[in-house]
């Protein structure tokens, strides 16, 4: 019982927007930064730093001489930011949920290489039916969407996956397949039937696939596999 009280005490006595001020710090990377976003003066946000890491009871950053770093718990509290900041971001949804009516902003994290007639059209009906809501969308790399999805950064994602976070829901939109193509000029254009020794010593262009981690190791995995040695450019 004594412990409930002194949790319920410390949230009373916590300035929650010390908590949206060090999300702000921590995603603009930088003080000086987050004092523009939050149209405050440098100093103001320095002082709220200190506040909250003096309640917290812990450093929450590295900071000085260049060095912009979060420690282990500013980790752990900006994992717990996010959360508080994605439900509070529900909230409006909650309420209009009573009123009828579909509002707020459906916020998607995408993979820049995404193409797809069947995401434009969703999104062209569900505005045509649903005219309130807005849509932010962050294009990032596959691996990224994931990881924003997963600290409550953008409401969904759409990449490629290569591996799955147990937190997350996966739903296929669709398959993207990957070739080789050359056109004319190139020794092998117009010729059919080749085979994979047949691209050899040829230069081409590719994706940066050194990450065996990342979505497209498949890729990596069969230069590997047929000893390829190209020239890589994003």
């Amino acid at each position: 019982m004594m412990k409930h009280h002194r949790d319920n005490r410390f949230a009373g006595e916590l300035d929650w927007n010390l908590l949206r001020t060090f999300v702000v710090i921590v995603e603009e990377g930088g003080i000086s930064v987050a004092a523009k976003r939050l149209l405050l003066r440098q100093p103001t946000v320095s002082l709220a730093l200190k506040r909250l890491e003096t309640q917290m009871g812990a450093r929450l950053l590295e900071r000085g001489g260049g060095v912009f770093r979060l420690t282990a718990a500013g980790r752990a509290l900006y994992r717990e930011c996010r959360q508080i900041y994605g439900s509070v971001e529900q909230l409006q949804a909650v309420t209009s949920a009573f009123a009828g009516e579909i509002t707020g902003s459906v916020r998607i994290a995408m993979a820049s290489h995404v193409f797809t007639p069947l995401l434009d059209d969703t999104l062209r009906q569900f505005h045509a039916d649903h005219p309130t809501p807005t849509f932010q969308i962050a294009v990032e790399t596959s691996a990224s969407v994931a990881q924003t999805v997963n600290d409550q950064n953008a409401s969904m994602g759409i990449c490629l996956v290569n591996r799955r976070l147990p937190r997350l829901e996966y739903q296929i939109i669709y398959r993207e397949f990957f070739g080789f193509f050359c056109g004319p000029g190139h020794p092998l254009f117009g010729r059919d039937r080749l085979s994979m020794n047949d691209l050899r010593g040829h230069a081409a262009v590719s994706f940066d696939t050194d990450d065996l981690a990342d979505a497209l190791r498949a890729v990596e995995l069969l230069f590997g596999h047929y000893h390829f040695n190209l020239p890589l450019v994003c």
